[in-house]
C-alpha cells in the first residue's frame, strides 16, 4: 500500500517538475490529485471539483457532510457575486473531528492547483479569497462546527515582489501562529500557500519509517509525457482497488 504511494509520488513529482512540459491543471494535476487526496491528509472525501457551481457544492456539502435529506437541501443556493466561479478541488475529512475541548466539528478543505509554468502571485491569492468569501457569505456553510482550510499550490511562488507583495506580507505577519504557509486566519476558516515539494515532504514525514524500509525499487521515469504520467498514477490506484 505504501509502496503504490510511493510510486505514485515519483510519478507525480515527474508530472510537476518541468515548467516546459504540456502539464495542464486539469487534465493531469487535477485529475491526479482527485484520485490521491491523500496528499493532503487522510480520509477526505471528495465533494466537488472543477465545473462544479457553489450551488452544487453547497448540497452536495448538506447532504454527504450534515447528512441532509435531498428533499431538504434542494432548496439551498448560494448567493454571491461570485457564486458562479470553479473550484478546482473541495473535499471534507469524512465524519465528524473533536476539538481539545471535545467539541464536535466537519473539516472542510478548497484547493487551488496551479500548473508548473505557473509562479503563485497575489494574483492566484486573490482566486483564493473569493472562494473564501463565497464560502463565508452562506450561513449553511459556515456554522460553528465546521472548520475551512484554502490551500493555494504550485511550485514556487513568484520572486518578484511587486506581485507577491500581499502574500509576503501575510505569511510575515502570521508567523507567530507557528503554520508553515498560513496566510489568513480567521474564526474557523484559514487560507495557506504552500509548495508541492512542501505538500510531499509532509507525506514523506508522516510515513518516514515506512518509507525508508519499503522502498524496495526505483522506478524508470525518461522522457515520458504528462498524459503518460497522468495514466501512470490512475492506473495505479486502479490496481490497488482491484486487488
Amino acid at each position: 500500500f505504501i509502496n503504490d504511494r510511493l510510486d505514485i509520488l515519483e510519478y507525480f513529482q515527474a508530472l510537476i517538475k518541468d515548467p516546459e512540459k504540456d502539464t495542464y491543471e486539469v487534465k493531469h494535476i487535477q485529475k491526479s490529485v482527485e484520485d490521491n487526496l491523500w496528499l493532503f491528509g487522510e480520509q477526505y472525501t471528495l465533494l466537488a471539483s472543477e465545473e462544479d457551481k457553489f450551488d452544487k457544492a453547497l448540497r452536495v456539502f448538506l447532504k454527504e457532510v450534515k447528512g441532509f435529506d435531498e428533499e431538504h437541501f434542494d432548496k439551498y443556493s448560494v448567493d454571491h457575486p461570485d457564486s458562479k466561479k470553479e473550484m478546482d478541488i473541495f473535499a471534507a475529512l469524512k465524519g465528524k473531528r473533536y476539538d481539545d475541548a471535545g467539541k464536535e466539528y466537519f473539516h472542510c478543505v478548497v484547493i487551488e492547483l496551479k500548473r508548473p509554468s505557473v509562479k503563485l502571485t497575489d494574483k492566484e491569492y486573490e482566486q483564493v479569497k473569493k472562494y473564501k468569501n463565497v464560502i463565508s457569505s452562506n450561513a449553511e456553510f459556515t456554522n460553528d462546527n465546521t472548520r475551512w482550510d484554502f490551500i493555494l499550490v504550485g511550485n514556487d511562488i513568484s520572486d518578484n515582489q511587486n506581485n507577491t507583495a500581499n502574500i509576503r506580507d501575510e505569511l510575515e505577519s502570521n508567523k507567530h501562529h507557528g503554520e508553515y504557509g498560513l496566510l489568513q486566519k480567521s474564526g474557523n476558516k484559514r487560507i495557506y500557500i504552500k509548495t508541492w515539494k512542501q505538500i510531499i515532504n509532509e507525506f514523506e514525514l508522516r510515513y518516514h519509517d515506512l518509507t525508508d524500509k519499503l522502498r524496495l525499487k526505483e522506478l524508470a521515469i525518461n522522457q515520458e509525457t504528462p498524459d503518460e504520467l497522468t495514466s501512470r498514477i490512475l492506473e495505479i490506484n486502479r490496481e490497488g482497488t482491484a486487488a
